[in-house]
């Protein structure tokens, strides 16, 4: 049972509120005062704003919070109008427009900057506004290349691009959504919670920088969900009971289950979203589906209805992404943003069901986004994409030696299903094949379990293990070409294995 002390009188507010009307209070046994300026807010709603703190990871720096304010009023910031705002020096959150606006999104964002904050400043001692790119936690998060306003940065303040706003953003999407009431719906689970920042690295394929957090805060260690791996797309057609055709996206997908005991037999929930944009620009269609496994390691196979009043002459940019959400322990993941585009032709009648997608870099250039990037500071898109035939295989930070050769992490291929491996080893996919590496061996790998040498060793840049683009398409008999425009590097052909031992 969770006591609380209420008080009445005797707030600690500042003099400009001392004219001001509280309307509810209560102090949490840590000492957290929530102090409540809305009528709409009384001790019963505030009670359960301070279960919702609870419920999201913590550490002994939750004691150290010390006010929570909620105000009806507007408010303006640095970088223009704000819902919420954390005060490092007073120890002190606060939430406005609280009448009306989603009051416990912006807690939990605001309470990641009182964690990151706190503990930022125990490890590196430094507050996020002195970070700067070659800060132990700045390397983890791979943002090198990106327009980061590091401190004494010249560049205009941009909200997103402040290291303290994506810590805070970090916070919620790792350790803050359990503080989240859990989706009732296929809706809700699509707009469950998304980074502020979804251009840069993607914080669930990062775990190092999870692990960075729970050790400092004395965390329980969690692996978390594994992002969805989307193996397979295709269009197919089938006839209802009236004779009608409904044209599906068909998908297939890695679950997003760990080995973790207390996930067995219970069931994943995923919801997958489909936007489809004429390639003429326009509003884009929107379709959603819902679906539900408790399956640790198999591939599920999920169907979105295509909509019948899409021109079927026209040609599309395709994004697909799938969120999956573990009810019993709160864990939640998705896709990234930059992933799963492709490019769909859509062909009435018979010819639909044979209709081939092509897998694509985002079109963000047709959209204008790399314009608004490129105002932003963001000179090149750091991520690389391969292609074979058609179909992505990988995506990832692009690096180059001293030499001019391509390199690309092993992390940014998809890992080989959740079956168990061996202790030093990474299996990957590549080309529909297994390659494995090796711990402590740069100069050789299995493909398919055959051994074979490598004439480009493999380096490391920073914390990223990574092989070289020219040996991908050795081993499997492909030529790799460059494709400036798309920053991505496309192989067509039959695919040669490598055989040599």
């Amino acid at each position: 049972m969770i006591s609380f002390l209420f008080i009445r009188s005797a707030l600690i507010v500042s003099a400009a509120e001392e004219k001001r009307t509280v309307e509810s209070t209560f102090t949490s046994s840590e000492g957290i005062q929530f102090i409540s300026y809305s009528s709409k807010w009384d001790e019963v709603r505030l009670k359960a704003l301070y279960r919702v703190l609870l419920n999201c990871k913590h550490g002994e720096e939750l004691a150290q919070l010390k006010k929570v304010i909620l105000d009806p009023l507007k408010s303006t910031g640095q970088s223009g109008y704000r819902v919420g705002n954390y005060n490092n020096k007073d120890k002190t959150i606060r939430l406005y427009e609280v009448d009306k606006m989603p009051v416990e999104a912006t807690l939990i964002h605001e309470y990641g900057h009182h964690f990151t904050y706190y503990w930022l400043k125990k490890k590196e001692g430094i507050y996020p506004y002195e970070l700067t790119e070659k800060s132990e936690w700045s390397k983890l998060r791979q943002l090198d290349g990106y327009p980061v306003r590091w401190k004494n940065s010249t560049m205009p303040y941009l909200h997103k691009w402040d290291p303290g706003e994506i810590m805070a953003e970090d916070y919620v999407m790792l350790f803050g959504n359990s503080g989240k009431s859990s989706p009732q719906s296929a809706e809700e689970l699509v707009n469950f919670a998304r980074h502020e920042n979804e251009y840069i690295p993607f914080i669930y394929l990062l775990p190092a920088v999870r692990d960075y957090w729970e050790k400092l805060a004395g965390l329980k260690p969690s692996g978390g969900l594994s992002v969805p791996e989307v193996l397979d797309t295709r269009i197919d057609s089938e006839t209802d009971e009236e004779g009608n055709d409904q044209s599906n996206l068909r998908v297939l997908f890695a679950s997003a289950a760990d080995f973790s005991v207390e996930m067995l037999g219970r069931p994943i929930r995923y919801a997958l979203q489909l936007l489809l944009f004429p390639s003429i620009g326009g509003a884009p269609e929107r379709m959603t589906a819902e679906w539900s496994s408790d399956f640790i390691d198999e591939d599920i196979e999920a169907h979105i209805a295509l909509p019948d009043n899409v021109p079927t002459s026209d040609t599309y940019y395709g994004h697909l992404s799938i969120w999956a959400y573990h009810e019993a322990t709160r864990q939640f993941v998705h896709t990234p943003v930059y992933e799963n585009w492709f490019q769909m032709r859509l062909l009435g009648g018979d010819f639909r069901s044979h209709v081939a997608l092509r897998d694509i870099p985002p079109p963000w250039e047709q959209q204008g986004l790399y314009a608004i990037l490129r105002k932003e500071g963001l000179q090149r898109w750091p991520i690389i994409y391969l292609f074979i035939n058609g179909r992505l295989q990988a995506a990832g930070k692009q690096y180059m030696d001293s030499d001019g050769q391509l390199f690309i992490p092993i992390q940014s291929f998809p890992v080989r299903h959740r079956k168990q491996r061996p202790p030093g080893e990474t299996i990957v996919r590549w080309g529909g094949h297994d390659l494995t590496f090796f711990a402590r061996k740069d100069d050789e790998l299995e493909l398919d379990g055959n051994r074979l040498k490598l004439k480009v060793r493999l380096q490391t840049f920073g914390r990223d293990r990574a092989i070289a683009v020219s040996e991908l398409g050795r081993l499997l008999g492909l030529k790799p070409e460059w494709n400036d425009e798309e920053n991505s590097v496309v192989m067509e052909g039959d695919i040669t294995l490598e055989t040599q031992v």
